[in-house]
């Protein structure tokens, strides 16, 4: 799957951050370039030095057609020592990487956010893992039995409190200039990301129909 922006993946995050919403502690790997420059690979060292965990994820996309891929292949738990290899597999075979240290086991709602008529309604899709393990990709799925809420309308008294905090963030926070973007969020049952918050958000991307 593909959509069409004109921002990359990263500045989209950037933006985000801007904004004021809790983004993903993450290192952005374009190419294996990346991976030799001493400034962008003493990022990397500091970045999993600092970590308190012995693992991180890899996120990967492509351009293709000028266009940026989606639901491609997501590594978790990749552990420190193989942290090179791994992603040195994922450049040569075209992938643009991204390193995130949050604990995919965190994450008991995920799902996707879309603002529409300037903030003033919304649609949100999402997935409820009370264990711990939602992933946004769970509630893109189209399974419905796969999770506990669909794609609809709704007030937020109807939805649990967590995924309404979430959809107010939302509408308050992000300025962009257009709607219709589809925004990735996640609750978590510790704090996570940059700011140590219960809700995360892990980018904006096109809304695909």
């Amino acid at each position: 799957m593909s959509q069409t922006l004109p921002f990359t993946k990263y500045e989209r995050i950037m933006q985000l951050r801007s904004m004021g919403f809790n983004t993903p502690r993450m290192v952005y790997i374009e190419s294996e370039k990346d991976l030799s420059i001493r400034t962008k690979r003493l990022e990397i060292d500091v970045f999993l030095r600092d970590l308190h965990q012995s693992f991180v994820n890899i996120r990967t996309y492509k351009h293709v057609d000028g266009k940026e891929t989606w639901l491609s292949q997501h590594l978790t738990h990749v552990v420190i020592s193989d942290v090179d290899k791994t992603l040195l597999k994922c450049l040569q075979d075209g992938f643009i990487c991204m390193i995130d240290a949050e604990n995919p086991e965190n994450g008991i709602y995920a799902g996707n956010i879309l603002l529409e008529d300037s903030g003033k309604s919304y649609i949100v899709e999402y997935c409820y893992r009370p264990k711990g393990g939602a992933m946004v990709r769970m509630a893109d799925a189209v399974d419905a039995e796969r999770h506990t809420g669909i794609s609809k309308h709704v007030t937020l008294s109807s939805i649990p409190s967590d995924v309404a905090n979430a959809v107010q963030q939302s509408y308050t926070k992000f300025s962009f200039p257009y709607m219709s973007v589809i925004l990735e969020f996640a609750v978590g049952k510790e704090p996570w990301g940059v700011d140590q918050w219960y809700s995360i958000f892990w980018e904006y991307r096109d809304r695909v129909i």
